[in-house]
């Protein structure tokens, strides 16, 4: 047996993923997509041989995945109401898938035409009604597509050893485990932000037109996905047209190169345009920038959310009055959105989670920030802090409470992971030899 082949106890667990899927698909029909997109899950990973020749990450993988079957499953099943957006966007794609009525449109219109697509493609509702299996293995598969590149930015980033708990770190917060296995578009999103910043790792290294081609039609979909994303894209391909240039300039890169990266955030502004022009459903806040109403909109806003009165609110709130009034009370709801809920906060089970995720969270900040110091300049380091600040920035202006920030936390903690880890690990390494000082 050779290193690259796995191990009999994993062969074994294939084996019986085929039979189980075989029979529970013959059993109940509707249910088959949702079975084969289960079981396509795992073996994805297997196309990478850095994890077919890394038994522990290949372990790691296994366990995360596990971990997002078993809540797909509990969805399913319905023991827990894990959340009414879950079940909102499952019945509208079911809406969709039935009546075929579709129409262009972003945000949640988008995601659940999306869904309804992918049901009439399973066919299967017409035999037995709609599929909560399929409706979440969607979501689950969605996630696995995060993981799998997720696993290529951290050779990237050359983690070696450190590749496992990586894995686990990222897959096994509960808010990621939860919110990218039920029928939600978090897993869709988290994996086209992962896959964009993937390709722009791969352009940095090695500058082709290709790269900034397919960064495109990512940043897109990106966009589209969410309302509060299409304006996010913009910027996000502004970046990527300036890196660009940067490389072009100084790296004498193909003639190419700057046409191509012009059109990245032309492309972008074109459907920003033609998402207002032409009034596409939920295109609100598109509107609102372009008329100059944002801020009287992030007003509004954050009070019909704050009108009921939700126990979990953050402490304070944003002053549109003025600019001054504005930097202050919103530096104080982006401390809370990093860090709520306060240990004094706690009151059940569901808060000690999320008080234990933002303890986490400012942990692997707070090494970020301690590594980007203690190392020469790193430009890929900086550009993924920039991309983690500047998105929970944005969230911070419209979230109002820690039990909408935790579900906001799950696009962005990944790069945490990836920036923070590492340097938390030399720490560790260095207590232990009874050397902190040294270390830090």
């Amino acid at each position: 047996m050779t290193r690259h082949n796995l191990s009999v106890f994993e062969q074994l667990l294939f084996a019986l993923l085929v039979v189980a899927t075989l029979v529970f698909s013959f059993l109940n029909v509707k249910d088959s997509t949702g079975w084969l997109l289960l079981l396509l899950s795992f073996p994805l990973f297997l196309l990478d041989p850095t994890v077919r020749g890394d038994k522990k990450t290949r372990y790691a993988v296994w366990v995360v995945l596990a971990a997002h079957h078993a809540i797909a499953f509990v969805f399913v099943m319905g023991f827990v109401d894990l959340s009414i957006d879950a079940e909102s966007f499952h019945r509208h794609a079911v809406k969709f898938a039935t009546k075929g009525d579709h129409f262009f449109a972003i945000d949640f219109d988008f995601y659940v035409q999306a869904m309804g697509i992918i049901y009439r493609l399973g066919g299967f509702y017409r035999l037995g009604g709609a599929s909560r299996l399929l409706a979440a293995q969607i979501s689950v598969f969605g996630f696995a597509v995060a993981l799998f590149f997720f696993l290529k930015v951290l050779d990237l980033r050359k983690f070696g050893d450190l590749k496992p708990m990586a894995v686990l770190l990222f897959g096994c917060i509960p808010s990621v485990v939860i919110y990218t296995s039920i029928p939600l578009r978090e897993s869709a999103e988290l994996a086209l932000l992962i896959l964009f910043t993937y390709l722009f790792m791969l352009f940095l290294r090695e500058p082709r037109a290709w790269l900034l081609l397919a960064v495109l039609p990512v940043l897109l979909l990106f966009g589209i996905l969410h309302k509060g994303l299409i304006l996010y894209a913009v910027f996000l391909a502004a970046l990527v047209m300036l890196a660009a240039i940067l490389v072009a300039v100084n790296k004498r890169a193909s003639p190419a190169l700057l046409p191509v990266a012009l059109l990245i955030p032309l492309g972008c502004v074109v459907t920003v345009y033609f998402v207002s022009y032409y009034d596409v459903p939920n295109s609100g806040v598109v509107n609102f920038f372009l008329s100059g109403e944002i801020s009287e909109n992030l007003e509004r806003g954050r009070e019909l959310i704050l009108r009921d009165n939700p126990r979990s609110a953050f402490g304070a709130d944003i002053d549109f009055s003025s600019i001054g009034m504005f930097v202050v009370t919103y530096l104080q709801v982006y401390w809370q959105y990093m860090a709520a809920p306060f240990i004094w906060e706690v009151e059940n089970m569901a808060d000690i989670v999320a008080s234990g995720e933002a303890m986490l969270r400012l942990t692997l900040l707070a090494a970020t920030i301690l590594s980007l110091f203690r190392k020469r300049f790193d430009t890929v380091a900086v550009i993924l802090l920039v991309l983690y600040l500047t998105m929970t920035m944005l969230w911070a202006l419209g979230t109002t409470n820690y039990g909408q920030a935790v579900r906001h936390h799950v696009l962005t903690n990944w790069i945490l992971v990836v920036l923070g880890l590492p340097y938390l690990q030399h720490l560790v390494n260095g207590c232990r030899r009874g050397n902190l000082v040294g270390a830090a």
